[in-house]
C-alpha cells in the first residue's frame, strides 16, 4: 500500500484539543487511510479529528498494550507504521525490565507487540521511524556506568517492522 505524505500548513492552527484529555501529554499522527488526525492521550484515551472536530475513539480500560505503565514511562511515541498499516504506540520507561513497550492498533486496543532486538532503555534514548526501510530505530545512549558500551558512544538498533 503506497501512502502519500501529508503536507501540513504550519500557519493553520490545529483544532482545540478536547478538554477531557491530555493530563499527562499526548501523541499526534496522521492516519493516511482515514485521512484524519489521531491523538493518543498518554493516560489512555484515543481521539480522532475530522472536520476540525475531535471525537473519542476509545478510552477502554485495557486500551494500552500489556506492560505499559504511565507512572513509569518517560518516553512515548505515537506513529503510523507503514509495514503494519496501523497506528503504533511505543513507550520507554523504568521499573521491571526497562524494555520498551509497543502496541499496534487492532481496531479496539493497542495489542502488545514484542520488539525484536530491543535493549533496555535509558532516559536519554531516542527513537525514529525510518519510512524507507519501514523500521523503528532505537538510538541507545550509553550510560557512563554501563559496562556494555564504551563511554560517549551512540548505538542504533533496528526494531523489526
Amino acid at each position: 500500500m503506497s501512502v502519500t505524505p501529508l503536507l501540513i500548513d504550519l500557519a493553520t492552527p490545529l483544532p482545540p484539543l478536547p478538554t477531557t484529555c491530555c493530563q499527562k501529554g499526548y501523541g499526534l499522527l496522521y492516519h493516511p487511510v482515514e485521512r484524519a488526525l489521531w491523538m493518543l492521550d498518554f493516560s489512555g484515551s484515543l481521539w480522532r479529528c475530522r472536520d476540525e472536530t475531535w471525537s473519542l475513539v476509545s478510552n477502554a480500560e485495557h486500551l494500552m498494550p500489556k506492560g505499559y505503565s504511565q507512572l513509569y514511562s518517560w518516553g512515548f511515541y505515537f506513529y503510523w507504521d507503514g509495514a503494519r498499516a496501523a497506528p503504533v504506540c511505543f513507550a520507554t520507561g523504568y521499573g521491571g525490565t526497562e524494555l520498551p513497550v509497543m502496541g499496534a492498533w487492532d481496531g479496539t486496543r493497542f495489542k502488545e507487540v514484542v520488539p525484536k532486538k530491543a535493549l533496555k532503555s535509558s532516559s536519554r534514548d531516542a527513537f525514529a521511524f525510518d519510512p524507507g526501510r519501514q523500521v523503528l530505530v532505537h538510538f541507545v545512549s550509553a550510560r557512563d556506568d554501563d559496562a556494555r558500551y564504551p563511554k560517549e558512544t551512540l548505538h542504533a538498533r533496528e526494531l523489526d517492522a
